[in-house]
């Protein structure tokens, strides 16, 4: 009896680890660790409820293509979504510190660069507004 308690019992986290697996945030997360950013993104499209998870992991994903701007809008919305989730506000602290600090791996190309710096010139920039845009390129 006590052997078919422990099949059970083993049995049970088998089918937790397959709801896990199920689950759409975590396989994307998955995937965005993997650099499989396109099949994250499928399955980010495909869920219809936004919530604040959800915008959290769209802002991993932005932050794994360099798409710093996009990631804070994600991130902010995350935050405004759930606004006592510690993980959500550390998150775009870290990007704010990480823009302004202009860190190799938040690098833009010489043709943003060039872009942005023209966006700069007309002062109609989010990223200036914010106050991080000398650490994205230097404007």
């Amino acid at each position: 009896m006590e052997e078919e308690n422990i099949k059970d019992a083993a049995e049970g986290e088998d089918v937790a680890d397959e709801f896990v697996e199920t689950d759409p945030l975590t396989r994307a997360e998955k995937l965005i660790a993997e650099d499989k950013l396109d099949e994250a993104q499928e399955i980010l499209n495909s869920i219809t409820e936004k919530s604040g998870e959800w915008h959290y992991v769209q802002a991993q994903l932005y932050i794994k293509k360099n798409w710093t701007n996009e990631a804070r809008k994600q991130l902010k919305r995350a935050v405004k979504a759930e606004p006592d989730n510690e993980k959500y506000k550390d998150a775009l602290d870290e990007l704010h510190l990480r823009a302004k600090k202009g860190k190799p791996n938040m690098a833009i190309s010489d043709d943003d660069k060039t872009l942005c710096a023209l966006c700069c010139l007309e002062c109609s920039c989010e990223a200036c507004a914010e106050g991080i845009c000398e650490g994205i390129c230097g404007g």
